[in-house]
């Protein structure tokens, strides 16, 4: 054979190697319309690849979808297995439709959690929860944390309150500092409920147990100083 036509049978033979080697997408790509029922590419306002990632959970092999707006701009991320790609785990991050996360859920939080390394920045400011959970951060478009909190395993359906569980927090989307906290225990408030000014400095605290007030509530001045103590009686 030539030594130009034999150069450039190697060329062709080494593009497709080298793309089989890459990203193992999965063959089939699938197109949803606005309601996310499958439809023609032409009348598609998603779509969705899948992939076999570089991302392992011991002893699991994770597949990765990916959903698209129309535009080629992510909406969603999630990993299944590989071998039930019904079941949803690790991380799963929603995006605007500018490309910007907006969500995060991190299923089986205490296990993935050290898998995904895009989250440590927000896992630092969390406070942690021993259950068997799975966890929620919502974002402000500048990126910081608006909220966080933890739902029982295998439970975290969308904002179903019922089945929250420890402590969620809400942030100031300028100086991202606590704005108020709120301590679940199955859905109900359960431990703290405490507010904050601007400066960080408490402005109210107050205590519940199971869903009713409780304790001994306190209201601060800005400068930290004590305002007002109210001692809460009991239900009968």
């Amino acid at each position: 054979m030539h030594p130009k036509k034999l150069f450039l049978v190697f060329i062709i033979l080494f593009f497709f190697i080298s793309k089989g080697k890459g990203q193992d997408y999965l063959r089939d790509t699938t197109y949803f319309d606005k309601d996310w029922n499958k439809c023609t590419k032409t009348d598609c306002r998603y779509y969705r690849l899948m992939a076999y990632d570089t991302v392992t959970m011991p002893p699991e092999k994770l597949i990765r979808i990916i959903d698209y707006y129309k535009s080629g701009t992510p909406q969603m991320e999630a990993y299944v297995l590989a071998n039930d790609t019904s079941q949803k785990v690790g991380l799963k991050t929603y995006y605007d439709v500018k490309g910007r996360p907006s969500t995060f859920y991190l299923y089986n939080y205490k296990y993935a959690k050290n898998f995904f390394d895009k989250l440590s920045p927000y896992l630092a400011k969390i406070e942690s929860c021993d259950s068997n959970v799975d966890l929620k951060i919502n974002l402000y478009r500048n990126g910081h944390i608006k909220s966080n909190g933890f739902y029982l395993s295998d439970e975290a359906l969308g904002n179903c309150s019922c089945r929250k569980v420890c402590t969620w927090n809400f942030y100031n989307p300028y100086n991202k500092r606590i704005m108020s906290l709120y301590d679940y225990k199955r859905g109900k408030i359960d431990g703290r409920v405490f507010q904050y000014y601007g400066n960080g400095k408490l402005w109210k605290e107050q205590y519940y147990k199971d869903g009713k007030k409780a304790g001994v509530w306190k209201k601060y001045r800005y400068d930290g100083s004590l305002r007002r103590t109210i001692h809460i009686k009991s239900a009968a």
